[in-house]
């Protein structure tokens, strides 16, 4: 009688589990699925919003539904077997022991050591008023065609926007004549498309250790970059992807390679910008380490490039809290990728602290990074004609020019004053 009631206890217990594992996975399904169908119809969608709260929230999804996955077939097994004992998931790949990074406070730099910072890549403050480009990621709402007027209008200097929508695994087509129009409005506007650089779908994961969502981001990663070949758009911006504790790192850093080279055999010109994420999770691509290793992989390196996210880089462990700090950060990138790759920056301040490796984008000099990082940036240049990209809260019109009142005189226009 004992063993019965222990059975039936467990029974209920187990049964009440399978309950919620699948009540969580109608929800989370909800979800999308409505913010499928308002991307369907063509709302304004704020785009800036996935940007601002997490890059990396679709990949946190993607982790999410496979551990619901995983609940659902181990209670199944529970009955099926016979034993009380729950085997792990049968997905055709052994499961690696979770191993969660360390986080930890890290301390900042002084800032009284900028005192005797000098700026060794400076330029006339007329040059860097031109050739530092600063814009925001934009919604496609009402047409990627009317992209370039409203980025005019807005200050912007450089977009970036999704060329599909960025939870779903749908190929969704141009629409007739959209690439034309796109194509007039930036002639009409002297807009360059040298300094657009859309986003990949959070979908993606380029180093999936299962090969049936591995060639899903593949198939999608090329169509993608056929949207940027209809519209004339060199760069493609998007985030290497996770080993999801399934296969080792490195492994799944050659898969990414692997993907990139896959992707630039079918297609034409575009140069695959890998993003540096914050290390949130299982993502790649939170060490400069991870960014060279992937670029050794690829075969044409002409067509690859990187993309630095000021947020990622803190809360990864770049400490970038005075101009003295920035320099060293970006000397190690330069001496372990090389600054011949960056192909463009993502500005964001941070809303976690150093090391956090939460990826949380707050507004310019209103978060932990604070503002020298980005006076650096604008005022250096090896970062001048390039995309440099707000993806934080609000319109961006008057962080942009923020931005641009950042920028000073180089010192012979000081001393001549």
């Amino acid at each position: 009688m004992i063993l019965v009631n222990r059975f039936i206890k467990n029974y209920i217990s187990l049964h009440s589990n399978l309950n919620m594992a699948n009540k969580n996975y109608t929800t989370t399904t909800k979800k999308v699925a409505t913010k499928r169908k308002v991307e369907d119809i063509g709302l304004s969608l704020d785009d800036d919003l996935d940007e601002n709260e997490c890059d990396s929230c679709g990949e946190d999804e993607s982790n999410k539904k496979l551990k619901i996955d995983s609940n659902q077939t181990k209670i199944t097994q529970f009955f099926t077997s016979g034993s009380s004992t729950l085997s792990s998931p049968s997905s055709g790949t052994t499961k690696k022991s979770k191993s969660k990074k360390p986080v930890q406070t890290l301390p900042k730099a002084d800032p009284k050591e900028d005192d005797k910072f000098v700026n060794n890549f400076n330029s006339s403050k007329e040059q860097k008023l031109e050739n530092i480009k600063i814009g925001a990621h934009m919604s496609v709402g009402n047409g990627i065609s009317t992209l370039i007027g409203r980025a005019v209008y807005c200050g912007f200097k450089a977009i970036a926007f999704f060329t599909n929508p960025p939870r779903a695994w749908k190929h969704q087509k141009l629409k007739d004549g959209e690439a034309n129009r796109f194509k007039e409005e930036c002639k009409k506007h002297n807009f360059s498309t040298k300094f657009i650089m859309p986003h990949g779908s959070y979908f993606l994961n380029l180093g999936s250790p299962e090969s049936d969502k591995l060639q899903k981001s593949r198939d999608l990663l090329v169509h993608e970059l056929n949207i940027c070949e209809q519209l004339s758009i060199p760069l493609y911006n998007f985030h290497p992807g996770s080993h999801l504790n399934l296969i080792s790192e490195s492994e799944s850093l050659k898969v990414v390679s692997e993907s990139i080279n896959y992707a630039i055999n079918k297609t034409k010109d575009v140069i695959l910008v890998i993003e540096c994420t914050a290390g949130q999770g299982t993502n790649l691509g939170h060490k400069f380490e991870h960014i060279r290793d992937i670029i050794e992989g690829v075969v044409n390196k002409d067509r690859v490039g990187v993309c630095l996210d000021t947020c990622h880089m803190f809360a990864a462990g770049y400490d970038l809290t005075t101009k003295t700090s920035c320099q060293r950060v970006f000397e190690q990138f330069d001496q372990i990728v090389g600054f011949k790759y960056l192909k463009g920056i993502h500005l964001n301040d941070s809303k976690t602290d150093l090391g956090s490796l939460k990826d949380r984008h707050e507004n310019i000099d209103k978060g932990c990074i604070g503002n020298r990082c980005f006076r650096f940036i604008v005022n250096d240049s090896r970062f001048q004609n390039m995309p440099m990209i707000l993806e934080t809260a609000g319109n961006h019109i008057n962080e942009t020019k923020q931005l641009y009142s950042y920028i000073e005189d180089d010192l012979n226009e000081k001393n001549n004053r």
